[in-house]
């Protein structure tokens, strides 16, 4: 398999479909596969390390599944409690309050896919400009992906706390597991994969949809050690529930493992809600992960700056991909990518297996 993989990310990385990437491919908890490519940056002739961190974008989204699912198995609320249940500052607003917890972990709350809260800075009150816009989605379909739905998500783990997510995510996720690279704010000593140069793609969003903001980063220079979405950086201070974790691939695939691994389920998460997490809950999603193309044989989970995870419970497998596919002249859409990736990966275990 190295190999053929070692073949198949050069050929990509050659075809500028991204300046750095890692792999780690682990099965029952042990690392069958662990390797780093390119560099860090298409400018700079810094090589991209095992260790490399790298900005996971919208994987964020697992980590705080994972720390919702912790609450409801301590009891401390259930997949029906709604927004206005655990929520107070939702209370009074009548679409958000009645939305539960499996509708946001499953995209099916009904809530546009995005709004640029950073457009009605220097209002850095989020409940002010929920309460100021349309919310709903005019889409036939129940199930719309929605940055919106983890961020209400991260607000819930918040106030429940009572703490910054940075904080949670360090006292709930990276400390007791050991995965000492997630976290908000990567320390500038690390190597850390560039992202883009500048917000350009937000700022297309922005001006396609007629908002009006002024405070980008700038174009020429590319994104280290922040995090690359718009609503994290300019709005929410480089925290929340939908984006902004930073990690290395190997506490990323360890993460996975919490979902994989029996002797873990008991620890993390309840096994019953662990095993109803990884199956499909709504068209195409569980709670939390994707459960369609490119994951049809598992569950998993994309990022807009390149970054994947993968985890198949059958086979007790756990694959973690990081690219900065935002750091190329002319980015280009992974799901290919992703997809061959993916099928080498389990199509060559599942052979060894058999003939094992």
């Amino acid at each position: 398999m190295k190999d053929e993989l070692n073949l198949f990310f050069n050929k990509h990385l050659q075809k500028e479909y991204f300046s750095g990437l890692t792999c780690c491919v682990s099965i029952d908890g042990e690392v069958l596969y662990h390797e780093a490519y390119g560099k860090v940056s298409n400018q700079r002739n810094e090589i991209c390390r095992k260790d490399t961190i790298f900005d996971l974008a919208s994987l964020t989204k697992l980590v705080t599944t994972t720390l919702i699912l912790q609450l409801i198995s301590n009891k401390k609320f259930t997949l029906s409690t709604s927004l206005g249940e655990c929520l107070p500052a939702s209370v009074d607003h009548s679409i958000l309050s009645p939305i539960t917890m499996r509708q946001l972990l499953t995209h099916t709350s009904g809530l546009i896919s995005w709004y640029p809260f950073y457009s009605h800075l220097p209002d850095k009150n989020i409940w002010n400009i929920l309460n100021s816009i349309n919310l709903l989605h005019t889409s036939q379909n129940s199930v719309l992906y929605s940055d919106l739905n983890f961020i209400l998500l991260g607000e819930v783990l918040k106030n429940h706390y009572q703490a910054s997510l940075s904080t949670i995510v360090s006292n709930h996720i990276s400390k007791p597991y050991h995965l000492n690279s997630l976290s908000y704010s990567p320390s500038t000593w690390e190597s850390i994969a560039e992202t883009e140069f500048g917000n350009q793609i937000e700022m297309k969003m922005v001006n396609d949809r007629h908002y009006t903001f002024n405070n980008w980063r700038d174009v020429k220079f590319p994104i280290v050690g922040e995090v690359n979405d718009g609503n994290t950086y300019y709005f929410f201070n480089g925290e929340s529930g939908h984006a902004g974790l930073f990690s290395n691939v190997r506490d990323l695939v360890s993460l996975g493992e919490m979902y994989v691994l029996d002797e873990n389920q008991n620890r993390v998460i309840d096994q019953h809600l662990l095993q109803e997490s990884l199956k499909e809950q709504a068209p195409g999603r569980g709670l939390g992960w994707q459960i369609s193309d490119p994951f049809l044989s598992g569950a998993g989970h994309t990022g807009f700056t390149g970054t994947m995870l993968f985890v198949e419970p059958e086979q007790r497998i756990s694959v973690g991909i990081l690219t900065n596919r935002l750091n190329v002249s002319s980015p280009k859409n992974l799901y290919d990518f992703r997809k061959e990736a993916i099928q080498m990966i389990t199509s060559y275990i599942k052979k060894e297996r058999f003939y094992a």
